[in-house]
């Protein structure tokens, strides 16, 4: 097999397994399955990944930089603009996407919430924390905490629940919570849904600014 084949090898593996991870986790799909899927030998996972744990850690990888990658939040802390206007553009992220390829990571990490696997904490280490770390320079700038300090740890992390939430709750809920066509709304009402949720998200890391 040439490399072009074995680029393409690897990349439909990984394909069908975003597909068959996002739909039913972790714990229910096999090599086997991925394998048969994207029409290669049984014995491919391994070859290319070194086996299902591999290949999931890898999938999650993707997952995670079609979301939000680094370069996207790079981005955001280099353009011009205060430190709120930069944070709009943050929670923008994650209200009311619609590119098939982002909702079903989405929901990959969804399902790794909802039933962690036993990669969690390595996906979170490879994956998550680096961005997190960038995402922290951003509440720094608002609240003034020291890098590394458990206030802005704390600060971070609040502000971060505020958007993931958006991301994981399923559309009848985001109905449910915010008017029964919410998941339709126009690009106007959808900027003024992200106006409230930055005036929320900064007052709130003002207020820990002034309590601290």
């Amino acid at each position: 097999m040439g490399k072009k084949q074995k680029v393409m090898a690897r990349k439909l593996i990984l394909d069908e397994a975003e597909k068959l991870f996002s739909e039913r986790g972790y714990f229910k799909v096999t090599a086997k399955e991925v394998s048969e899927a994207a029409g290669v030998n049984t014995a491919a996972v391994n070859y290319y990944f070194g086996g299902k744990d591999g290949l999931y850690l890898e999938v999650l990888k993707i997952a995670h930089q079609k979301m939000v990658s680094e370069h996207t939040l790079d981005k955001i802390l280099e353009q011009k603009g205060t430190a709120k206007e930069k944070l709009r553009c943050f929670l923008e992220i994650f209200i009311g996407e619609k590119d098939p390829a982002r909702k079903r990571a989405f929901r990959l990490f969804l399902l790794e919430i909802a039933s962690p696997s036993t990669l969690v904490e390595q996906n979170m280490q490879l994956v998550a924390f680096p961005k997190m770390k960038k995402f922290s320079v951003l509440i720094s700038e608002i609240t003034g905490f020291d890098a590394e300090s458990s206030k802005l740890m704390h600060a971070t992390g609040f502000a971060l629940l505020q958007s993931i939430s958006f991301m994981i709750f399923p559309n009848f809920f985001k109905n449910m919570l915010f008017g029964e066509n919410f998941t339709e709304s126009s690009a106007k009402e959808k900027a003024q849904l992200i106006d409230s949720l930055t005036e929320y998200v900064y007052g709130g890391l003002e207020a820990l600014k002034k309590s601290s």
